[in-house]
């Protein structure tokens, strides 16, 4: 007998051959052969060890084989065991054992609908699972590296004929899945389904398929004016394209007020009136399920308005240093404070030098003053204003005055009296407003 009654190609499989006598004389030259493998050996059963095969005796021989691929299902051996008696007569026994062969296979075929999508689209995949191989398969899945995981609970939807959820030989299980197209998603878009299943013995076989989809990008481009110019009219015209030629109408804001602008096969052109200062004119279109923009950024005529602190002390050989930090941004961190060390940062746009701010002196002892300037905020929100009492080499307290323009205005002085190494939270500013807000202690 086989000790596997089920195996794969590469396999040792060990028969086990029992050999009786039930005959009424002992045998000699007890021996056993096998169809397919040359040596099979005593192990045990000549219990008073004379050579013969007594008739109250069983012996017991063992072989082994291995699997190979000319093998075919099932694979069925013959054994035959022998035996003299009287010296010149021999007796011949067969026997016969069968062990399946199992060469699991699985194989997909993957679909996708539609062939073109845009962004934000919906993908719905196909899977087509069939079983080539000559045993069934267990715990099916598929997996795809776009549309997650499909299980037999999650994605299954027809072809397991008898509801044993083991896709048989002769079985063809259809699994669905969808996919939401994303921005980053690029043309084509191409994934990868892995089919997986696992026989009786618990060997896992897979086969992979892919589906390809053509992405649609939507777009829209402002070529006129471009990211950064700086404008001396009130009237500009702003100029564009759409890379969907169907889109007939787009939506421009300018500051925060919007109208709509006619698109004409995939073109526009607007006149639009803007102020002086900053104006992030951006341009949006939508296919209504997708929606693309495109922004740039102008400068209107020379700047009408601008930030301006002043800050001194009354105690000489000390040191104090003024710090102006950008909306949003973090005390010490460069660039996002301009102080002693940072002292002309790039905020604003490239290339622009009024939109950045400038101080103008670190005074290491006394007195100051040190001057922090910003002619163009170009940021929108809050700018706040630290001082930090460095060092007072010994000397100790002083008294910190701070004053703040507006637009060449005087709008506001504080005074602190500060110790070593102190920072003072002075105050605010909320720009576009211009508003100042002191710190509370």
């Amino acid at each position: 007998m086989p000790d596997l009654m089920q195996a794969h190609e590469g396999d040792a499989i060990t028969y086990t051959y029992i050999t009786t006598n039930p005959g009424n004389v002992p045998l000699s030259r007890v021996s056993v052969t096998d169809d397919r493998i040359e040596d099979v050996t005593y192990q045990s059963g000549d219990s008073n060890g004379d050579s013969m095969l007594d008739t109250d005796e069983t012996w017991v021989f063992t072989a082994t084989y291995n699997v190979t691929t000319d093998d075919v299902s099932p694979l069925v051996n013959n054994a035959a065991a022998s035996g003299t008696y009287a010296r010149s007569q021999t007796i011949i026994a067969w026997a016969t054992a069968s062990v399946d062969i199992l060469r699991p296979a699985i194989a997909i075929n993957k679909t996708a609908e539609p062939a073109q999508a845009y962004e934000g689209y919906t993908i719905n995949y196909t899977y087509t699972i069939t079983n080539p191989g000559n045993t069934p398969l267990f715990a099916i899945s598929v997996i795809d590296d776009k549309a997650g995981n499909i299980t037999y609970e999650g994605g299954y939807q027809s072809g397991d004929t008898n509801g044993d959820e083991i896709l048989d030989t002769d079985e063809t299980w259809i699994f669905t899945a969808t996919y939401n197209v994303t921005t980053d998603d690029v043309s084509p878009l191409v994934n990868t389904a892995t089919a997986t299943g696992a026989d009786a013995l618990a060997q896992t076989v897979t086969a992979q398929a892919t589906a390809s989809v053509t992405i649609i990008k939507l777009e829209v481009e402002i070529t006129s004016p471009e990211d950064g110019d700086i404008i001396t009219s009130r009237t500009i015209t702003v100029t564009g394209t759409v890379s969907d030629p169907t889109i007939t109408e787009a939506t421009i804001d300018i500051n925060g007020s919007s109208h709509n602008i006619a698109v004409d096969n995939g073109s526009f052109s607007s006149d639009e009136n803007v102020s002086s200062g900053v104006s992030v004119i951006t341009v949006t279109v939508t296919n209504g399920v997708v929606v693309a923009s495109d922004m740039v950024t102008i400068i209107v005529n020379i700047p009408t308005y601008g930030i301006r602190v002043e800050l001194t002390w009354n105690t000489s050989d000390t040191d104090m240093d003024a710090h102006l930090i950008r909306p949003s941004g973090q005390y010490w961190a460069i660039p996002d404070d301009c102080y002693w060390e940072n002292k002309n940062p790039d905020w604003g746009l490239s290339g622009v030098t009024e939109d950045n701010p400038s101080l103008d002196q670190d005074d290491t002892d006394g007195y100051g003053p040190e001057n922090i300037t910003l002619e163009q905020p170009y940021e929108q929100g809050i700018y706040q204003y630290k001082v930090h009492y460095w060092n007072d080499y010994g000397h100790g307290p002083s008294i910190a005055t701070v004053i703040v323009w507006i637009n060449d205005v005087k709008v506001a002085e504080y005074s602190k009296e500060m110790s070593n190494n102190e920072v003072w939270d002075c105050f605010s500013i909320e720009w576009p407003s211009g508003q100042v807000i002191s710190t509370p202690e």
